[in-house]
């Protein structure tokens, strides 16, 4: 199939709007009906985003026949729905780039947004919630948010959903982010390293065992030192069979001078 006239249809397109030659394809795209209900599974980009987002909300256009990409936060408003889990980091409906000076709708949106949004579409992860009527005083009043934004991963800097309201204002007030759910590494060792206990259970033994070993085991009580070492309270002569020197020399003198002859 050759495309060379396409595209040479698209660069005269593009030259005489001065816009580039994608931007008329995907507008193109946008104004051609797609009969089959999911057919629009089978497109990428902006076509996928537009058809998918038709199916969840309904035919919707804005002025001039085009999709309402700026005004949708207002449109899900009116309509009483609210658009949840949008993903993460990817522009806005009505959001611009900072670095645009010039909003252009849908076509804000980066390539790698074109793939991220319609992925979600695709895998059903962007719902839509109807509310009551009664309800629907708070998404126009812009006290309730319209758009709320999936959750933020584990490692993200972002700590809660992002919510868009009505008027336009977007914030991160919506409900926290999802926890560490990534497995660990087999392996890994821990930063800080913990000593293993080991508890041994002995089970207790009968309590005539336990008798016996007490009085098998019980301490053997030795004499006291007072027992070994009597006390001794006096020494007497008499008592202990010891012979005074002292006495017995006194006894024999005694014993000569009563002999010798008296004059």
């Amino acid at each position: 199939m050759d495309f060379t006239q396409l595209d040479y249809i698209l660069e005269r397109v593009a030259s005489c709007y001065k816009v580039d030659a994608q931007e008329v394809l995907d507008k193109w795209l946008e104004k051609r009906q797609v009969r089959d209900p999911e057919g629009w599974r089978l497109l990428d980009g902006i076509p996928c985003i537009i058809g998918g987002l038709t199916v969840l909300l309904g035919t919707l256009e804005g002025r001039g026949g085009n999709f309402p990409w700026k005004t949708l936060p207002t449109v899900l408003a009116r309509c009483g729905c609210i658009l949840q889990n949008y993903p993460d980091h990817i522009l806005l409906p009505g959001e611009r780039h900072s670095t645009l000076a010039k909003s252009k709708g849908i076509h804000n949106l980066t390539m790698h947004e074109h793939f991220k949004l319609a992925d979600a579409l695709k895998n059903n992860a962007l719902t839509i919630k109807s509310v009551a009527t009664d309800a629907c005083k708070g998404l126009t009043a812009s006290r309730v948010p319209v758009i709320i934004g999936e959750a933020p991963i584990a490692n993200s800097l972002h700590t809660h959903r992002r919510r868009m309201f009505a008027n336009g204002c977007i914030d991160r007030l919506g409900l926290t982010r999802l926890g560490n759910t990534s497995p660990s590494t087999s392996g890994a060792m821990s930063s800080n390293p913990r000593r293993l206990c080991m508890f041994v259970e002995v089970p207790l033994a009968p309590p005539s065992w336990r008798l016996k070993a007490i009085q098998q085991h019980s301490p053997v009580v030795g004499p006291s030192h007072s027992d070994l070492i009597p006390q001794i309270t006096a020494i007497n002569n008499e008592d202990t069979g010891v012979s005074n020197p002292a006495t017995e020399d006194k006894g024999e003198i005694d014993q000569l001078v009563s002999l010798q002859p008296v004059e």
